[in-house]
Order: structure tokens, then C-alpha cells, then sequence
């Protein structure tokens, strides 16, 4: 997409601003002190069990089927187009294979 000569005009004083909030936040990520994956687990732990009594298991299940409902017969043909390439891939393979085990060697005398 190229930007219009009156777009450049028109967010020309922004620019500079917005590029020190993006630096500013990419300094204070790195300023961060780094979390252990223990300690993060536990973190996330804690919230799931401070939500466990929000989430209505049946309610997000009934979502799931009606997802899967939906996009049934596009995920079916895409997995049997996906079985068919590795069939085809597999015949060529094993087809190259045979070719190699047949040739002779050069150095090889009848």
C-alpha cells in the first residue's frame, strides 16, 4: 500500500511522537525483570481457580459444536486433500527409491 503525498503531510509531525512510544514501550519490556516458568504457571494457576465458578463449561462446549458444525465440511475436504498430497507423495517417494535400488552402480561390471 503507498501512502498519498497528503497522508505523509498530514501524520508528518505524529511520526516522531509515536516513534518514541514505540521505543519507550520496547525499553520497558526490556527493563523487565524476567518471570520463571514456575513462577508463571503458578500465576496462571492461581487465576483459573479464581475463575473456575465464571466459566460454564456447557456454555463454551455448545460453542465448540457450533464451530465445528459450521466448518465441518470445509476441515473434512481439506483433510482429504491432505490425505490424497501424502499418497502422492509417498507413490513418488517410494517410486524414486525403486528407481535407485535398480540402477546398477557405474563401477559395476555385468
Amino acid at each position: 500500500m503507498m501512502e498519498s503525498p497528503s497522508n505523509k503531510l498530514l501524520y508528518a509531525k505524529e511520526i516522531s511522537t509515536y516513534k518514541k512510544m514505540v521505543e519507550d514501550y520496547y525499553k520497558g519490556i526490556r527493563q523487565m525483570v524476567q518471570v520463571s516458568d514456575q513462577d508463571m504457571n503458578t500465576h496462571l494457576a492461581e487465576i483459573s481457580r479464581a475463575h473456575t465458578e465464571s466459566l460454564n463449561t456447557l456454555v463454551a462446549l455448545h460453542q465448540l459444536y457450533q464451530y465445528t458444525k459450521k466448518y465441518y465440511d470445509e476441515v473434512s475436504d481439506g483433510q482429504a486433500d491432505l490425505i490424497h498430497e501424502i499418497q502422492c507423495v509417498t507413490r513418488k517417494h517410494i517410486h524414486n527409491i525403486g528407481i535407485m535400488f535398480s540402477a546398477k552402480p557405474s563401477d559395476e561390471k555385468d
